[in-house]
């Protein structure tokens, strides 16, 4: 079995049962990058018979902090006026914090139903914005390099959120990203994972080291990286270089559609 990132071979990790014992997951680690992947999880179409699980209670502090950290982003490293997507979406909830901050984002999302920007799906092509973030999605992908070839056509700048795999590699019943309760999550990332996929793609990689990562063709310093993406620093930065809200603008063009 070859590895779904570089293509080196595998060696079996672990077994698990998923979703309260009803499937048995069997983990893949590749010792060349580090990435654990989950070989086979034929339980999906089961796992997403709604497409955010219930037991994903932190959705709205989630989307919250990285709105404030995406706003800080943009604002000081990108251009502020052009247009931004927001990949596998979810609910929306994202893309509409961003445009109350003052960000022309829009939403993709193949598989969940957009609530909260139901005005401002993607209909851009390739390489027409200034930055594509997708938040707790990389966990989630089957085969995840041909969804990231896709996600950087749209921008020469991604950020994105996935817990990275620590270091001494827990077992799945020693760290609860592996969220075996809904089945969801089936390929993990390591620093080197992460490194590796930059270095192919050729982008230059940032990382709070924790959850929070940027692939971009501009250089720029990992200490303000990381120093933007602490929350607080984060907020001082959305109130200190505030723009005005879009909020009004999107109520006009929600109300002419739906008078037409």
């Amino acid at each position: 079995m070859q590895c779904k990132i570089c293509q080196n071979s595998v060696k079996f990790f672990a077994k698990a049962s998923i979703m309260v014992q009803n499937f048995e997951a069997n983990y893949y680690l590749c010792e060349q990058c580090e990435y654990v992947f989950v070989d086979n999880p034929h339980w999906l179409p089961i796992a997403y018979e709604e497409g955010i699980t219930d037991s994903d209670i932190g959705l709205v502090n989630r989307n919250t902090r990285f709105s404030v950290i995406t706003f800080a982003l943009i604002r000081l490293f990108l251009n502020y006026k052009s247009k931004f997507l927001d990949f596998a979406g979810g609910y929306g909830l994202f893309v509409r914090l961003m445009r109350d901050l003052g960000i022309d984002y829009y939403w993709q999302d193949k598989y969940t139903k957009n609530l909260f920007a139901k005005s401002f799906h993607a209909r851009e092509k390739f390489n027409t914005y200034e930055l594509v973030t997708a938040f707790e999605v990389l966990e989630h992908l089957e085969n995840p390099i041909p969804e990231i070839e896709e996600i950087l056509k749209y921008s020469n700048h991604f950020l994105f959120s996935t817990e990275l795999l620590p270091k001494h590699k827990p077992l799945p019943h020693e760290w609860n990203y592996y969220a075996l309760e809904h089945g969801q999550h089936i390929g993990f990332f390591s620093l080197k994972t992460l490194k590796f996929m930059a270095k192919k793609y050729n982008y230059n990689f940032y990382t709070n080291g924790v959850d929070l990562h940027f692939f971009t063709k501009r250089k720029i310093s990992n200490f303000f990286f990381k120093l933007i993406t602490k929350y607080y620093i984060a907020l001082f930065i959305r109130y200190a270089f505030r723009l005005k809200s879009l909020q009004t603008n999107d109520e006009g063009i929600v109300k002419n559609k739906i008078c037409v």
